[in-house]
């Protein structure tokens, strides 16, 4: 399927798994279930209920859209604490978090890693943002062995635009946005979101809409970008800054 739906819930205190159930008999109801629905849920959580929400609605997903993802692993809120090192290293801490809850309800790490998604910030740092998606796939391949998952699958990575890497010169944005899309899916992006150039001002113009909507086209359609799984492999810079920070992010996640 060329499209897949996806749920973001800001309202902390309304149940994900409801919003979840809606959509699944809506699709019902009108005969979308003929073939695999894809997408995931995002949602605002408090760690207080958030082993047993998700539970549930892995519980849920499993039997009725098994090709959902519920678990967010959201590393915006870390991408201006100290650089690309500790963003990572508390990305993997807060996905480890979830997987260390699931397992206290009996959920194992192989199993709940299927209904994981990572969403992450991306700036306007070209090779440290292509080396950054490339080293989080690293980190959570050792995290998964750590656990003892043989052949751990890696979880998609939706990558938005970081809000602070925006200015209130739309032209300017929208040269960065070339930049920021072709590193993010360089470094190896499942879902990418183009934000229009004058966001910033709250709503986009249908002109700035068009634009970032072109942005992934040409990316795509025109230069092909989705037809290499790793165009930065075997690149010595980026694979040794990928490794670095790597390397770098998992002394920070052990301490």
């Amino acid at each position: 399927p060329m499209v897949s739906v996806h749920f973001f819930e800001k309202n902390k205190n309304a149940p994900p798994k409801r919003l979840l159930e809606h959509f699944y008999h809506v699709a019902r109801d009108t005969g979308q279930l003929d073939g695999p629905l894809r997408g995931t849920v995002n949602w605002g959580y408090a760690d207080a209920v958030v082993a047993e929400d998700i539970f549930e609605m892995i519980q849920f997903a499993r039997h009725k859209l098994p090709e959902f993802k519920v678990i967010p692993v959201n590393s915006h809120p870390y991408f201006a604490e100290g650089g690309a090192v500790t963003e990572l290293a508390s990305t993997l801490d807060r996905a480890v978090h979830w997987l260390d809850a699931l397992e206290e309800k009996g959920l194992q790490a192989g199993e709940a890693d299927r209904f994981l998604f990572f969403s992450v910030s991306i700036g306007s740092n070209y090779f440290v943002e292509i080396a950054k998606l490339r080293a989080l796939r690293l980190l959570w391949a050792n995290a998964m062995r750590a656990y003892g998952v043989g052949y751990p699958v890696m979880p998609p990575v939706e990558v938005h635009f970081a809000p602070a890497s925006q200015t209130d010169d739309p032209h300017g944005n929208m040269i960065r946005a070339t930049v920021q899309s072709m590193a993010a899916v360089i470094g190896g992006a499942d879902r990418l979101t183009v934000l229009p150039s004058d966001a910033f001002k709250g709503q986009g113009t249908d002109f700035s809409r068009r634009i970032a909507r072109n942005v992934q086209h040409i990316l795509s359609l025109e230069s092909h970008f989705d037809w290499v799984a790793d165009p930065a492999s075997g690149s010595y810079f980026v694979e040794n800054l990928t490794e670095k920070l790597a390397v770098a992010a998992w002394e920070v996640f052990q301490e």
